[in-house]
C-alpha cells in the first residue's frame, strides 16, 4: 500500500481562501489459498489485485455580510482503476474471474447557515 495527500491553503482576501486538497492511494497485492479436495488432494488458488484511486478538492471558504454571513463552495474529482484476476481450480476445470473497475466521479457542493449570526 502506497499514497500520499497535500493540502493547501491561499488566502485570496481578508475574507477569502482557496483551498486545495489533493490526495493518491495505490494498492496492490496477492493472495494464496490452499484447497482440500476429495480424494486427499491440494490445490492452490491465486488471487491478484491491483487498484488505486486519484482525488483533487477545491474549495472556496469565506465571509460576506460584514461576516455575518459564513459559506464554503468547492468542486471534487476522483478517478480509479483496479483489477481482481482469480484463478479458482475445480475438479479438471479452471475458474478464471477477471474483474475491472473504472470510475470516474465528480461534484459540487456548497454550504451555506440556516441563520446569519448576529
Amino acid at each position: 500500500m502506497f499514497g500520499f495527500s497535500a493540502t493547501a491553503v491561499y488566502d485570496l482576501s481578508d475574507t477569502m481562501q482557496l483551498k486545495s486538497i489533493s490526495g493518491y492511494r495505490q494498492i496492490s497485492g496477492t493472495l494464496a489459498r490452499t484447497w482440500t479436495v476429495r480424494p486427499r488432494r491440494c490445490r492452490k488458488s491465486p488471487t491478484n489485485s491491483h487498484q488505486w484511486q486519484v482525488s483533487q478538492e477545491f474549495q472556496l471558504l469565506g465571509k460576506a455580510l460584514d461576516n455575518r454571513l459564513n459559506y464554503v463552495g468547492g468542486l471534487y474529482y476522483l478517478k480509479e482503476h483496479g483489477y481482481v484476476h482469480d484463478f479458482v481450480p475445480f475438479e479438471a476445470l479452471l475458474f478464471v474471474d477477471d474483474s475491472r473497475e473504472r470510475r470516474d466521479q465528480r461534484g459540487l457542493c456548497g454550504i451555506l447557515p440556516r441563520r446569519l449570526s448576529d
